[in-house]
């Protein structure tokens, strides 16, 4: 019991996640994309400041060396929303669990394929936002 309650009270006050060992970079740039896209199709998700201000951020607060959201940058003329660090991390995670499940290709018709996901998207230490 005592290990189950320190696995969960690390994996809720985590500031950040290891790095992946190989980095796609094209995919983790429509990762951030999407995220941006996300929050700006919802807009009703982002109506408290708090919540607001775990996902949401300017492009200058974003860390120097955090290069995924330079096609956004280019892309921007003002529209486009800049998602935090923690947002990509955790949906480069969300998006990495879906794409192993469907691995091969013929996974992709298997039955309860929703189900699974979200039960190994639950069981993953990803950073909780909002």
């Amino acid at each position: 019991m005592e290990d189950i309650l320190l696995k969960e009270l690390t994996s809720r006050y985590v500031d950040s996640l290891p790095e992946r060992e190989k980095v796609d970079y094209i995919n983790d740039i429509a990762i951030y994309d999407v995220c941006g896209y996300m929050l700006k199709a919802r807009p009703s998700v982002t109506v408290c400041l708090d919540c607001k201000h775990s996902v949401q951020c300017n492009e200058l607060e974003l860390p120097p060396d955090f290069n995924f959201d330079h096609f956004t940058g280019l892309r921007t003329r003002g529209n486009l929303i800049f998602v935090t660090v923690n947002m990509f991390q955790t949906f480069r995670v969300i998006e990495s669990i879906i794409e192993s499940h469907f691995n091969p290709i013929s996974q992709m018709y298997a039955e309860n394929s929703f189900e699974e996901c979200i039960t190994k998207i639950s069981n993953a230490q990803i950073l909780k936002l909002f």
